[in-house]
């Protein structure tokens, strides 16, 4: 099934639903976008979001969206590395509960010095 909506056309309710349930890439492409920083945040934590949309979304200014981004598991190792240096401390702190989560077995520890 595609799906094709305007986004603007619907309450940032029904907006957060959407991207909290899909699996749609066109959907989480275009809601990545959105204006609300709370939109972001939700594609940035779905799992299905494409690499591409979350190494954008680690360089939003929002800091809650690239904490997002730092506890998503399909967030590339290399993007991680960046966001161990963010400015803000719960960004750091989710990217190392991200890295230091004993089910990602494909995750490598990284030494900050």
């Amino acid at each position: 099934m595609r799906v094709s909506i305007e986004l603007d056309n619907y309450s940032i309710n029904v907006i957060l639903i959407l991207v909290r349930c899909t699996n749609e890439w066109n959907l989480l492409s275009k809601a990545s976008e959105n204006e609300n920083a709370i939109v972001r945040r939700e594609v940035a934590k779905n799992r299905n979001t494409q690499v591409h949309i979350l190494k954008k979304l680690s360089y939003d200014t929002n800091s809650f969206v690239r904490e997002a981004v730092g506890k998503n598991p399909n967030t590339p190792i290399g993007v991680l590395e960046r966001l161990l240096k963010d400015p803000e401390p719960w960004v750091r702190l989710a990217v190392e509960e991200n890295l230091n989560n004993p089910k990602e077995k494909n995750r490598r520890v990284i030494y900050i010095k």
